[in-house]
């Protein structure tokens, strides 16, 4: 399924959609999550309940080409 036809699909259902990346040390199959990439998803966890607008973090403008 492509990824945008996801986004189309849960913005028809909560009308706003927004992406959040955390990049990981190391990328490879069968690698286990480090310690960092453990703490971000659990800061990101914990600041789900009471997320507002960017849940305080800051947003990611891509370049115009």
């Amino acid at each position: 399924m492509p990824l945008s036809y996801l986004v189309d699909q849960l913005k028809d259902d909560v009308g706003e959609v927004i992406f959040l990346g955390i990049q990981p040390d190391i990328v490879g199959f069968y690698y286990p999550m480090t310690q960092p990439i453990k703490d971000a998803v659990d800061t990101v966890y914990q600041q789900l309940a009471g997320w507002e607008g960017h849940g305080g973090f800051s947003e990611l403008e891509a370049p115009e080409e």
